[in-house]
């Protein structure tokens, strides 16, 4: 074989790795990386300026981030529909990990599903049940 051409065949296996490598490395989807849960809660909040209407458990929208982490709340993102009747709210929450919702998740009152083990019609059903006009696909929170 000529110099050159052992050199090709080097930089072609070289190429075939690095394709081999960089084919085997999937990302992984941000609706996939976290925690998602689903749950009905009530309403909280005196619906001031200061203290707005939000669901139960999730932090107040108006305070700062650096108030919102002493508080110990490591909500990384939500979504939510006010029920009809305006007294529940059907949120979508997103955390690295279930116990981060562990007061949330301890209360009785509190109906919840995981994302990752319950059936989507399952969770539609519940949301049509308080908001018939809300849709599942529209409550996406994606976190980066």
């Amino acid at each position: 074989m000529l110099p050159g051409r052992a050199f090709l065949l080097f930089l072609a296996a070289c190429l075939l790795f690095l394709f081999c490598l960089s084919a085997g490395a999937q990302r992984v989807s941000v609706y996939q990386s976290h925690t998602r849960l689903y749950a009905i809660v009530p309403v909280d909040g005196r619906g001031t300026k200061a203290d707005p209407f939000r669901p139960k458990y999730l932090p107040n929208p108006r305070l700062s981030a650096k108030l919102q982490a002493a508080s110990g709340v490591k909500i990384l993102g939500w979504t939510g529909v006010l029920s009809a009747d305006r007294t529940k709210y059907f949120i979508q929450v997103v955390v690295d990990k279930r116990s981060d919702l562990a007061p949330m998740l301890s209360d009785a009152s509190i109906r919840w599903w995981d994302a990752a083990v319950t059936a989507p019609a399952v969770v539609e059903a519940e949301l049509k049940k308080l908001q018939p006009a809300a849709a599942l696909e529209r409550l996406r929170v994606a976190v980066k």
